[in-house]
């Protein structure tokens, strides 16, 4: 069966954002931006779990809930459960941390165990694909 070269595209582009998403965190994290680090790396999670979705053809709604999207992934592949099971934390960092507020900010200890949550979370899915991302 041959891979349409168009979705192979459209779905590299979602896994590309995610790369540069957790690039931008790492290059944030020495600048004390904690929370700007975790806000990408909530992106950075999302972004990978919307291409793998996108691959699949399994429609998405415009959500930044990754536990919404974890419960679509696993569907399509239950072996992600254990991997998806520990980004939860990352949904709250998509819109609440990006505006002022009297919110707890993430140390740095935990800014940096995020970047980790997202690489692994993208190692986890990339190889999932039948192809590799350009």
């Amino acid at each position: 069966m041959s891979l349409d070269p168009i979705r192979i595209a459209d779905t590299c582009s979602w896994f590309r954002k995610a790369q540069n998403d957790i690039r931008a965190a790492e290059l944030l994290m020495p600048e004390g931006l904690v929370d700007e680090v975790a806000f990408h790396c909530q992106q950075a999670v999302e972004k990978c779990l919307k291409g793998f979705l996108f691959w699949h053809g399994k429609p998405f709604k415009k959500t930044h809930d990754l536990n919404v999207l974890s419960l679509d992934c696993v569907q399509i592949d239950g072996n992600l459960q254990a991997v998806l099971a520990t980004i939860a934390p990352l949904t709250q960092y998509a819109v609440e941390y990006r505006y002022p507020g009297p919110l707890v900010h993430p140390t740095d200890v935990e800014a940096k165990d995020l970047i980790q949550l997202s690489r692994n979370l993208y190692d986890a899915i990339a190889p999932k694909l039948p192809f590799p991302i350009s």
